[in-house]
């Protein structure tokens, strides 16, 4: 009992310094939950479920996730809002042309290696690096171009991996096609969380009609 009433205080005192105030009513409800538990002796899987809901409660009630979102949107034009949004849709279209890269990765013979690297060099995988530095350019300096910056590099290595792991002199082996199958992965990963999160997904609504 002792050590569950530690740990619910622990919970209480970590979501108070991290966690931006709830709405009133749903933060005291939540925390006389905890408050509960620190007073009260409970068995450790009750006290595990109960806190975790609590805990859940508080955090789910900021709006955090959409900071960033924000943030980012603030400072765009709605030109620029445009602009980025057509260079999402070439880095979606690029996604779907990698996953249609992996059968061939899969046959692992010097044929589809050859068709593999051509892929590569073909719209829409082609116009990756365009699509990704137009749209970091477009960004504000901040935590989001770092991020945007340093996974557009990943998204680079594994380009490159996967080519030169197709060339004519690469061995097709097993564990060659299985590695070049996980790069091909992260790339499909990375491409994808290139753009997630920025809130430009989709263009902004047209301008409302001048009177």
């Amino acid at each position: 009992a002792g050590r569950n009433s530690m740990l619910a205080w622990f919970a209480v005192t970590t979501l108070a310094l991290f966690s931006p105030a709830p709405p009133r009513r749903l933060a005291s409800s939540a925390g006389l939950q905890l408050q509960q538990l620190c007073t009260q002796p409970t068995q450790p899987s009750v006290f595990s479920r109960r806190a975790a809901l609590a805990a859940a409660v508080l955090a789910s009630s900021s709006p955090l996730s959409s900071v960033a979102d924000a943030a980012v949107g603030e400072t765009l034009t709605p030109s620029q809002m445009l602009t980025a949004g057509m260079y999402v849709r070439d880095i979606k279209d690029a996604v779907r042309g990698v996953a249609d890269i992996r059968p061939l990765l899969e046959q692992g013979t010097p044929s589809s290696f050859e068709a593999v690297r051509i892929g590569l060099r073909k719209a829409p995988v082609s116009g990756i690096r365009k699509a990704c530095t137009k749209l970091l350019a477009l960004l504000p300096e901040g935590t989001e171009l770092k991020s945007r910056t340093a996974k557009y590099e990943l998204i680079k290595k594994e380009l490159a991996t996967i080519d030169d792991g197709c060339r004519p002199e690469a061995k097709a082996s097993s564990a060659e096609v299985t590695s070049l199958l996980r790069e091909l992965t992260a790339l499909e990963e990375n491409l994808t969380g290139f753009y997630a999160g920025l809130g430009l997904d989709s263009p902004p609504p047209p301008p409302p009609p001048q009177e």
